[in-house]
């Protein structure tokens, strides 16, 4: 082998890097296995999201026309039972006003009466003083014409004050039976303003019960709308939606993205660090060989030939991903590929053509 010294020291430097590189690889399994379960879980994260907006979509299309239609009921409900309710409180202060005057002219026709009854009180007791004069007149006519004009007198003033407590008695009743008029009309409008409460306290159950139906839907549009946000999250679907996508088609076009995306990923990184094991073990081999410690048919420049080539397809692999340069494979693949120079021979032959 030529430059055997030469070859030992890069085949033991390669060794070295061979080394980090099976380390990285190894670490790389676990970092891929980390990183796919963290995609299943975003991809999952998303999927619940997407079920999660058709579900809500489904239900809002389903109810949409009930709840144009009870929106449409609650407003004219509402407008009727407003108007109802002005009405209502206008016939109650009415009906408190009148009430609050029935109790005052009550009051006015209770004391009336009692005047009323003190007249005939007075009335009595001046007819009784009258009668005990007329009956002196039986004592002697000559009394009687003495007291003549006086009886004529007291008889007039009495008959005056009968004239006024008769004329006082037709006021009073008058007056009681307009009171008793007004009672009758009272009582119908309280049993009006009973009537109208019950209808105003069913329509307002009414109203609470549409409100509610409303409410619940409008509670399914803030849902969606939350929904929808999540989605519009992900870049890939608010860009698709600005382009004219529908939302949900965009988001469950990105899902079948992002779920073909991770395993390619995955299953690229994996063969990525396979590689870099495989250059490891090449590196290794090589060690062996050229301290002729491994007996193998294959020449030195082959073994470096194969360390080279799973050093540069790792490190294409993880440009192609985006990871940046593999710093370990990209030093094995400079050793490699000057272990390949130092050792390749032009009239020496690969070990499948030597076979043939």
């Amino acid at each position: 082998m030529k430059h055997q010294a030469l070859s030992r020291v890069i085949s033991a430097v390669l060794a070295v890097m061979c080394l980090v590189t099976l380390i990285s690889g190894v670490a790389g399994f676990v970092s891929a296995g980390k990183d796919f379960a963290q995609d299943c879980s975003d991809y999952k994260t998303l999927r619940d999201r997407i079920a999660e907006a058709e579900a809500l979509d489904a239900q809002l299309n389903g109810g949409k026309a009930e709840y144009d239609k009870t929106a449409a009921e609650l407003k004219a409900e509402k407008g009727q039972y407003d108007e109802d309710s002005s009405h209502h409180r206008e016939e109650l202060t009415e009906y408190t006003a009148t009430n609050a005057g029935l109790q005052m002219g009550t009051g006015g026709i209770d004391s009336a009466a009692s005047t009323l009854e003190d007249g005939w009180k007075q009335y009595n007791a001046a007819r009784e003083q009258f009668d005990a004069m007329e009956a002196e007149f039986n004592v002697g006519y000559n009394k009687y014409l003495a007291a003549k004009a006086q009886i004529d007198a007291g008889r007039e003033q009495l008959d005056a004050v009968k004239a006024q407590l008769d004329d006082g008695d037709s006021q009073l009743d008058a007056a009681m039976a307009q009171l008793g008029g007004i009672r009758a009309g009272l009582s119908e409008t309280e049993q009006k303003l009973k009537d109208e409460k019950d209808e105003l306290l069913a329509a307002f159950d009414k109203i609470s019960g549409m409100q509610t139906s409303v409410g619940e839907y409008e509670q399914l549009q803030d849902e969606y709308k939350s929904a929808r946000q999540a989605l519009l999250a992900y870049d890939s679907i608010s860009e698709n939606v600005i382009d004219g996508e529908e939302l949900l088609t965009a988001a469950n076009s990105a899902a079948r993205s992002m779920h073909v995306g991770y395993i390619v990923r995955f299953v690229l990184r994996v063969l990525m660090n396979l590689l870099m094991l495989a250059s490891a073990a090449a590196g290794a081999a090589a060690l062996l060989k050229a301290f002729d410690k491994l007996k193998i048919k294959y020449p030195m420049w082959f073994i470096a030939a194969a360390c080279a080539v799973g050093a540069i397809l790792a490190e294409a692999i993880s440009l192609g991903l985006g990871r940046g340069l593999l710093y370990s494979a990209l030093f094995v693949l400079i050793l490699s590929a000057a272990l390949f120079a130092l050792t390749y021979e032009k009239n020496q032959t690969a070990p499948s053509e030597a076979a043939q």
